[in-house]
Protein backbone atom coordinates (compact mmCIF):
# COMPACT_ATOMS: atom_id res chain seq x y z
CA UNK A 1 0.00 0.00 0.00
CA UNK A 2 2.42 2.29 0.79
CA UNK A 3 4.52 2.14 -2.46
CA UNK A 4 1.54 1.41 -4.62
CA UNK A 5 3.28 -1.20 -6.41
CA UNK A 6 2.58 -5.10 -5.86
CA UNK A 7 5.71 -7.19 -4.23
CA UNK A 8 5.52 -10.68 -3.58
CA UNK A 9 6.20 -11.98 -0.35
CA UNK A 10 4.96 -11.85 3.13
CA UNK A 11 2.22 -9.02 3.63
CA UNK A 12 1.52 -7.43 7.23
CA UNK A 13 -1.49 -6.67 8.01
CA UNK A 14 -2.05 -3.78 10.35
CA UNK A 15 -5.37 -2.48 12.22
CA UNK A 16 -5.43 1.37 12.75
CA UNK A 17 -9.09 2.83 13.44
CA UNK A 18 -10.98 -0.33 12.93
CA UNK A 19 -9.38 -0.75 9.59
CA UNK A 20 -6.66 -3.06 7.88
CA UNK A 21 -3.91 -2.14 5.93
CA UNK A 22 -1.52 -4.39 4.55
CA UNK A 23 2.50 -3.64 4.19
CA UNK A 24 5.31 -5.40 2.86
CA UNK A 25 7.44 -5.84 5.94
CA UNK A 26 7.57 -4.45 9.19
CA UNK A 27 9.16 -1.13 7.73
CA UNK A 28 6.32 0.09 5.51
CA UNK A 29 3.98 -1.02 8.19
CA UNK A 30 5.93 1.45 10.28
CA UNK A 31 5.07 4.19 7.46
CA UNK A 32 1.91 3.14 7.21
CA UNK A 33 1.43 3.96 11.03
CA UNK A 34 3.21 7.38 11.56
CA UNK A 35 2.40 8.85 7.98
CA UNK A 36 -1.68 8.82 7.68
CA UNK A 37 -1.47 10.44 4.23
CA UNK A 38 -0.25 6.60 2.79
CA UNK A 39 -3.23 5.11 3.42
CA UNK A 40 -5.01 7.24 0.99
CA UNK A 41 -5.26 7.77 -2.89
CA UNK A 42 -7.43 8.91 -5.41
CA UNK A 43 -9.66 6.82 -7.32
CA UNK A 44 -8.60 7.66 -11.23
CA UNK A 45 -12.21 7.94 -12.39
CA UNK A 46 -13.93 10.30 -10.09
CA UNK A 47 -11.12 11.83 -8.98
CA UNK A 48 -12.46 11.47 -5.21
CA UNK A 49 -9.37 10.83 -2.18
CA UNK A 50 -10.32 7.14 -0.61
CA UNK A 51 -9.36 5.47 1.95
CA UNK A 52 -7.04 2.42 0.76
CA UNK A 53 -8.58 0.03 3.01
CA UNK A 54 -11.66 0.33 1.79
CA UNK A 55 -10.71 0.49 -1.63
CA UNK A 56 -11.40 -1.73 -4.64
CA UNK A 57 -7.62 -2.67 -5.52
CA UNK A 58 -6.11 -3.60 -8.93
CA UNK A 59 -2.47 -4.58 -9.68
CA UNK A 60 -1.89 -4.09 -13.61
CA UNK A 61 1.13 -5.99 -15.73
CA UNK A 62 3.64 -4.01 -14.42
CA UNK A 63 2.65 -4.07 -10.83
CA UNK A 64 1.40 -0.66 -10.29
CA UNK A 65 -1.80 -0.87 -8.14
CA UNK A 66 -4.78 1.38 -8.46
CA UNK A 67 -7.12 2.24 -5.93
CA UNK A 68 -11.49 2.41 -6.94
CA UNK A 69 -13.67 3.95 -4.35
CA UNK A 70 -16.21 0.99 -5.97
CA UNK A 71 -16.84 -2.07 -8.40
CA UNK A 72 -18.54 0.72 -10.25
CA UNK A 73 -16.01 2.78 -10.67
CA UNK A 74 -13.71 0.04 -11.52
CA UNK A 75 -15.84 -1.48 -14.19
CA UNK A 76 -16.15 1.57 -15.75
CA UNK A 77 -12.34 1.88 -15.70
CA UNK A 78 -12.42 -1.59 -17.63
CA UNK A 79 -14.86 -0.27 -20.16
CA UNK A 80 -12.77 2.62 -21.26
CA UNK A 81 -9.60 1.16 -21.50
CA UNK A 82 -8.13 -1.12 -24.53
CA UNK A 83 -6.03 -4.18 -24.19
CA UNK A 84 -3.24 -2.54 -23.87
CA UNK A 85 -3.63 -0.11 -21.10
CA UNK A 86 -4.94 -3.94 -19.23
CA UNK A 87 -2.46 -6.22 -19.82
CA UNK A 88 -2.90 -8.47 -17.68
CA UNK A 89 -6.11 -8.12 -16.50
CA UNK A 90 -7.98 -10.62 -15.33
CA UNK A 91 -11.49 -10.97 -12.61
Amino acid sequence: MVTNRFEAGPQVAIRINGKTYFANGEGYALNIQENPSVRFAKDPITNKIIDKADAVSYADASGRILYFESDMTFDRFVGLASSETLYGYSR
